[in-house]
This record gives structure tokens, sequence and C-alpha cells, in this order.
């Protein structure tokens, strides 16, 4: 009882300084955490940007190594696993020490690529299916030749 009557008295005397006070901190607590969900938002955002240009550097790389692998042997690969390793129809004599590239790479959603080759080995078509790994997305990503 005797702390109800100490806190009314607080209140009598600094009633208008403390609802201030208790206002100006409500605010506060909102920005903090205003800023934090915007940071958050932002960071998500920037991450989404770092794996579609990481995804649209990579299909760079899988495209000058297909045209590197056409040169060669006169066609583009079946699959891209035979830019990895030498597929029966490559020339012996033309494979590079360590294939064209030395894995598969992953596109920046950690997926596998998505190649089409024509059936006459004059063209191709690679792609990645964006952020949400179904075709016909809204990010899905393709090139080719």
């Amino acid at each position: 009882m005797r702390e109800v009557g100490r806190v009314a008295g607080i209140v009598a005397r600094h009633g208008s300084k403390l609802i201030v006070k208790l206002g100006a901190l409500a605010v506060a607590e909102i920005c903090i955490v205003a800023f934090a969900y915007g940071s958050i938002w932002i960071s998500d955002e920037r991450i989404e940007g770092a794996r579609l240009k990481t995804t649209q550097a990579t299909m760079r790389e899988l495209l000058k190594a297909a045209d590197h692998f056409k040169t060669e042997h006169g066609r583009y690969p079946e699959k891209l696993e035979d830019l990895v390793y030498r597929p029966a129809y490559a020339k012996a004599e033309n494979w590079p020490k360590g294939g064209y590239l030395s894995s598969l790479p992953k596109d920046g959603w950690d997926r596998d690529f998505v190649y089409r080759p024509r059936p006459d080995g004059t063209g191709f078509t690679i792609g990645s299916l964006g952020p949400d790994g179904r075709e016909g997305g809204d990010c899905d990503l393709w090139e080719g030749r």
C-alpha cells in the first residue's frame, strides 16, 4: 500500500514530465524496431541481388566453357557434365587437362542449372529457375546460343 502511495506521489509531482519521458521512450523503441526491420528487409534485398549477380556471372562462365567446347569439338556439349568429364563423342586429343570446368557450378540459390541442347548440337539454352526454383517464375534467367 505504501508503494502505491509513493508512485502516486511521484506521478503527482512529475506527472507531465513523466508522461513526456515515457512517450519519448516509446517512440524511441518504435524507431529502433522499425530501423531493425528495415535493415533486415534491405539486407534480404541485397542478398537476393548478390545471388542474381552470382548466377549471371556463373552463366557467363558456362557459356564460355560451352563455346570453347564447340570450338574444339565442332558442336556444343549434350549435357553440362560433358564440360567436366570427357564424353565419348569428344576428341581425346582436344580435351584439356581438368576439363572445361573443374566441377559443375550451382546458381546463386544453390540449385543446378537447366541445360537444353538442340538435338543437332548447334546450340543450347541454359537457365536458372531463380529464387522460387520453378520454371516460369518471376526471376528465371535464360541464355542461349
